[in-house]
């Protein structure tokens, strides 16, 4: 049983708000969620917690009513979200998007160090640059990355909690999945050494260079495309990827910045991208818009 003195140092590794302020906290019933809760309130929050049920499980009744009980105990505030989700291809990148549609802005997930150092290899297996490798980034949506998934556990324990269980989490079909029960083991037994911290402090240093870059864009109109053309190819590249970051905050992929960038070169007037957007180019200014939007 984890006693009271560890409980605090776990806490003050976590980025929570100043007591009594008001956070929304997104809580599926699993270990690092619980966990998130259980540490906001040991944190003096004002918790108002969300829960979605994406209509996957058959019990989905059954896991709402028991986050509805952990919001009694830790909370106050309790807010349920019924979706209908099919399964089927690209099913991760569809539940989030659904899930964030409905969740209030801002709302902080219970993503550990763990799962900061899965996405950094998920990244870089995309080919990710500097922004993709900083991962998620730090402060309040993202309180407990710097905790790890076995101090979460010990949190939950401590309270005497049986967390709910995603059998989702054990399916290999899921790309993170296999890089945590597969690739993170592999690097670990190779360097001989636990790599998550390592891969953590990699998203540091480049959120913090990303951050950086950033800066230097400040000021270069991305709408612009002599401005673009005539600026350093790279800040403008970077400008032109942050304007067309789509609702959720994701920025372009690879190839679909490179499309965007032949408008911007006036080798075509317009592309499509994801999302159902289109980029188009009238007198020197860039416009972005729906696709059935345009005439």
């Amino acid at each position: 049983m984890v006693q009271k003195l560890e409980l605090e140092n776990i806490l003050n590794k976590c980025n929570f708000p100043p007591p009594n302020s008001e956070i929304d906290l997104a809580v599926s019933g699993g270990p690092d969620s619980t966990a998130m809760l259980i540490l906001a309130n040991l944190a003096q929050l004002n918790i108002s917690v969300h829960h979605v049920d994406h209509g996957l499980r058959n019990n989905g009744e059954t896991e709402t009513h028991f986050v509805s009980d952990l919001a009694d105990r830790f909370a106050g505030k309790f807010y349920s979200y019924k979706l209908s989700i099919e399964d089927g291809p690209n099913l991760e990148a569809r539940l989030r998007e659904a899930r964030f549609k409905v969740l209030p802005s801002g709302v902080a997930t219970g993503h550990t160090m763990d799962d900061q150092a899965e996405t950094v290899l998920l990244q870089l297996m995309r080919g990710a640059g500097i922004s993709g490798l900083g991962g998620m980034r730090e402060g309040y949506s993202h309180p407990i990355l710097g905790i790890r998934r076995g101090e979460a556990v010990d949190v939950v324990n401590s309270m005497e909690i049986e967390p709910l269980l995603d059998p989702s989490n054990s399916e290999g079909r899921f790309k993170r999945n296999r890089v945590r029960h597969e690739l993170v083991p592999l690097m670990n037994n190779v360097s001989d050494r636990d790599v998550v911290p390592l891969l953590a402090r990699v998203a540091k240093l480049c959120a913090g260079e990303n951050a950086f870059l950033d800066s230097l864009t400040v000021g270069l109109d991305s709408t612009d495309t002599k401005v673009l053309k005539s600026a350093d190819e790279v800040l403008s590249k970077r400008a032109l990827r942050n304007f067309l970051k789509d609702s959720q905050g994701y920025p372009p992929s690879y190839e679909e910045l490179n499309k965007a960038w032949r408008v911007v070169k006036g080798e075509v007037k317009a592309t499509e991208l994801c999302g159902g957007r289109r980029l188009s180019r009238r007198q020197g200014k860039l416009s972005l818009m729906e696709s059935n939007a345009h005439t």
